[in-house]
């Protein structure tokens, strides 16, 4: 399951912030639940 539109843009735009500082991560992976 992809993430929703918003969500894979603000992914998107807080990884290549990141990367520009330099950061190096470890993907997270969330979840998203209906209850």
């Amino acid at each position: 399951m992809s993430l929703p539109k918003e969500l894979e843009e603000a992914r998107q735009r807080i990884q290549g912030l990141a990367r520009e500082y330099g950061l190096d991560f470890y993907d997270t992976i969330f979840e998203i639940l209906d209850y």
